[in-house]
Parts: C-alpha cells; sequence; structure tokens
C-alpha cells in the first residue's frame, strides 16, 4: 500500500505536489486573503456606447446556460443563484477562500459559476453590431454593473475559481476585441480587468499542478488582459501578467499536449475549451503585433487543431462524447448548437494554418467574420484512417461509417 502512494505521487510530479502544498500553506496562513484583499465594489459603466459598423447580415445569438437551458435576455440575473436548482448560495459576504466547493446548498458550484462566466455579453454584443442600436450596449453596461455590485472584488462564491475568473477575462477582452474598444478602454474596464488579473496571478501555480484546462485558460487570461492594459496603461505590471501568461501558454502546450494532438483530460469537450483559449491568445498577440509564439507551441496548437477536426463531423459538427462533458464553449459567436464543434475547428485552423478546415458556408463561419478573417484557401487534407497512439484513439471513416477507438493510454 504504502509503495502504492509513493508510486502515485511520483506520478503526479514533484513540482506539481510543491505547488498544492504551497497553496494549502498560503490558505491556511492567511497569506492569501492577503494577497487577495476583498471589498472593492467596481462602478461601470464599462463599454462606452459609441457608433460602430452594421453587419445586418449576422445571425442572433440564442445562448443557453450548460448549452441547454434557456434564459432570459430582457431581466438581469441573481448572480448568487444556481440555474439548475434555483437555490441561492451562502457564505456571499466571505472571502473567496474561506468559501467551500460542497456546503453551499446549491449542489453543483457550476450552477453558480456558469451566469457569471459572462457568455451572455456576446448576445448582447452581436445584436448592436447587426442592428447597430445602442440600447443593447446600455442594457449590456447595467447588467455588468449590477454584477459588480453584487461581486465586490475577492468575495462571494464567482471569486472563488481562478479558471472561472479567467474565463471571464477572457469574455471581456474579447467583447472589447468585437466592440473594437480594444485601443481605448474606460477606466472602469481598466480596473475591472486589474482586479480580476490580480486574483488569478496569486494563485497560478495551483493552477498550473493540476495539469489541466485550469492552467491553459489562466495562462491564457493573463497573457491577453496584460496585452489589453499594457497598451492601454503602459502599467508595469501588465507587462509582467503577459510575460507570466505567454512563459505558461509555452509551457502549457509543451506539458499537456501530446506529439499526435491529443490533450491531457481525454476529452473531446475540454479539448475544445483548451484550443479556443489558444485562439484567443492568437488573436489579441496577432492584434497587438505581440511577438509570434515558439515555432514548437504554434507546431503543437496545429497538432491539437488536427486531433479536433478528424473528430468532428462536418455535416453537423458532432463529435464523439468522450471524456468529461459539462457543454463549456468558450467563443460562443455562432448561434450552433454546443455540440457543434466546427465554429472552433474552423477558427483554429484559419488562425494556425492559414487554411479553412470546411469550404462551405453555414452558421460555424459567424466567428471569421466578427473577427474580420478571411481565408480563401483550400480545406485541410484528411485521411480515411488515423491512429493517435500517444493520446490512445483510432478513428477510421468509410464513408457511411465513421468508427472511433478509445483505449486507456494515460501517460500525458
Amino acid at each position: 500500500m504504502i509503495k502504492r502512494k509513493l508510486v502515485t505521487l511520483w506520478r503526479l510530479g514533484l513540482h506539481n505536489l510543491i505547488w498544492v502544498a504551497s497553496y494549502r500553506f498560503a490558505l491556511k496562513t492567511g497569506l492569501i486573503k492577503r494577497l487577495t484583499p476583498v471589498g472593492l465594489k467596481l462602478d461601470g459603466p464599462f463599454f462606452e456606447c459609441t457608433s460602430i459598423k452594421q453587419n445586418s447580415a449576422l445571425e442572433s445569438l440564442n445562448l443557453k446556460y450548460f448549452g441547454w437551458i434557456d434564459y432570459s435576455k430582457e431581466a438581469i440575473p441573481e448572480w448568487g443563484v444556481s440555474v439548475v436548482s434555483g437555490k441561492k448560495a451562502e457564505a456571499q459576504n466571505l472571502h473567496w477562500s474561506s468559501i467551500s466547493d460542497f456546503d453551499l446548498n446549491v449542489g453543483d458550484v457550476k450552477s453558480i459559476w456558469e451566469i457569471s462566466r459572462f457568455d451572455w455579453l456576446f448576445y448582447f454584443v452581436v445584436e448592436y453590431i447587426k442592428t447597430g442600436d445602442k440600447s443593447y450596449l446600455s442594457t449590456l453596461n447595467k447588467w455588468m454593473e449590477d454584477w459588480a455590485a453584487n461581486n465586490p472584488v475577492n468575495q462571494g462564491v464567482n471569486w472563488k475559481c481562478g479558471q472561472e475568473t479567467s474565463i471571464r477575462v477572457m469574455h471581456l477582452c474579447l467583447a472589447i476585441l468585437l466592440l473594437n474598444q480594444h485601443k481605448r478602454l474606460l477606466p472602469s474596464m481598466v480596473e475591472m480587468l486589474e482586479q480580476h488579473l490580480s486574483r488569478i496571478s496569486p494563485t497560478l501555480l495551483y493552477a498550473m499542478a493540476q495539469d489541466n484546462n485550469h492552467g491553459t485558460s489562466e495562462a491564457v487570461a493573463l497573457y491577453v488582459g496584460g496585452i489589453l492594459l499594457e497598451h492601454n496603461t503602459n502599467s508595469k505590471q501588465a507587462v509582467k501578467w503577459k510575460k507570466q501568461g505567454r512563459f505558461w501558454i509555452e509551457n502549457r502546450t509543451k506539458r499537456l499536449i501530446a506529439n499526435d494532438g491529443s490533450f491531457s483530460q481525454h476529452s473531446v469537450n475540454y479539448h475544445r475549451l483548451m484550443l479556443d483559449s489558444f485562439c484567443l491568445a492568437e488573436l489579441f498577440r496577432s492584434e497587438f503585433n505581440e511577438p509570434a509564439f515558439s515555432q514548437r507551441t504554434v507546431k503543437k496548437l496545429q497538432l491539437a487543431t488536427h486531433w479536433l477536426d478528424i473528430f468532428t463531423d462536418e455535416l453537423n459538427g458532432n463529435v464523439p462524447n468522450m471524456g468529461a462533458n459539462d457543454g463549456a464553449k468558450l467563443i460562443p459567436l455562432s448561434n450552433t448548437d454546443y455540440r457543434d464543434y466546427r465554429p472552433t475547428v474552423q477558427l483554429a485552423s484559419v488562425l494556425f494554418f492559414k487554411k479553412r478546415a470546411y469550404k462551405n458556408s453555414g452558421s460555424f463561419n459567424q466567428p471569421l467574420k466578427l473577427l474580420g478573417l478571411t481565408c480563401t484557401d483550400c480545406s485541410l487534407n484528411k485521411d480515411s484512417e488515423y491512429h493517435f497512439s500517444e493520446g490512445g484513439y483510432c478513428f477510421i471513416n468509410k464513408g457511411v461509417a465513421r468508427l472511433f477507438i478509445r483505449y486507456p493510454k494515460f501517460n500525458l
């Protein structure tokens, strides 16, 4: 028994164990509370109500919680209430580090976090770009201001998870880019981003110790948030966040993406979440003319794109439902079902291969339209058989039939 435990600890990695132990020590000693102080309430508005070039050809978004629960865009949500059980989370007045993941009386804490991922930003953003009606931006600001008023910095459930905080950052940054406000941030948005990155950075190594999409999300959030803040404020701290994020982006692609493109979590859904995150990193790198990522990193991202392309049905976007699946869809810019993976494959192919994965038109192309990405090169070549030997997957395509085989091989 002791030998088995020692083998398990060795396989987890010494540095990972040290990072987790350091995080727990920081929690017990109160260091985390000092590094992420509680109480500041942020004031809006966060987006400037300026004119923008309309595109009436865009499709309206029908966003849903977890990809299947409808919600109203008319009423401001209750941020501390579960979107599944309808129960309100307890301990919303506590510092995030004092809140349990399991004793909130709401069921799975993700049902609280879901609404504070800010997916709804894109409903208002797309409607505004489509119609030119500034009332959509006004409503967006009201939702943001209400969230800020009910979620003081580092207080309550919605600040507990570094990855959830990172997803908010990535969504805020993407909304800013779509609205063409990335070079003129309002002071309130600067403060919003700074407080979020200040929450993420002190616990970053704990995310990295998990060797999953927590680390990739938090690295990208620091990188894109740091880029935006640096170019709007010339802040030295922003430069540090940007460099920190870039270092871990390079590190995570090397460690978590295998040489056949497989991802460490062995989940098609989390593979998409990882790839979407890196797409955002590349978008902001390119937009602000930041140095290119290393050839090794680009190659790994190409392999990860190819992997997801092989697993995605070109006709409907469906994939085999392998591994954990919580309905996560990080770049919800198309009116496609969350089970449709073509928007991610198409975007990643254009960004990392400079080629389209799919020649035909469809809703899955809307992210390209919104981001102003054009590419006419032919689609990527696909063989009829693949063996992803490092991840443990086989694929055979015989036209009318497609066979996927998964076998246990967990070396990542």
